[in-house]
């Protein structure tokens, strides 16, 4: 019963809401680690 009403319908805006998390972060770090010259992940999905 609890998934039939309360998960079903709360789960699209969790997903909405993690996966434009992901992209901002995403994004924050390639700026953070061109600016500051931190080479990682950033650096690597620039390229």
């Amino acid at each position: 019963m609890l998934y039939k009403h309360v998960l079903k319908n709360i789960s699209i805006p969790i997903i909405t809401g993690i996966t434009s998390s992901i992209g901002s972060v995403i994004g924050g770090v390639s700026t953070t680690e061109t600016v500051f010259e931190w080479y990682g992940m950033g650096r690597f999905m620039v390229r």
